[in-house]
């Protein structure tokens, strides 16, 4: 069991991965960036560097901005 503490909150893992993502991104709502993320996002998708990224390094991303 993994027990990982991110901000206030208590994140708890146990068993395996059901569906396996990878990544998240949270921008406040109304941000001028939130459309060129999301484009950046599905280039890299469609190239296959997201998938080539989580073989590597088998972890989960969370991008704090």
């Amino acid at each position: 069991m993994q027990l990982k503490k991110q901000n206030k909150f208590l994140f708890k893992k146990i068993g395996g991965h059901l569906d396996y993502k990878g990544y998240g991104i949270g921008l406040p709502e109304g941000s001028p960036h939130r459309e060129r993320f999301s484009e950046i996002i599905l280039d890299l998708q469609e190239k296959g560097a997201v998938r080539k990224i989580n073989k590597q390094t088998k972890k989960i991303f969370m991008i704090y901005i």
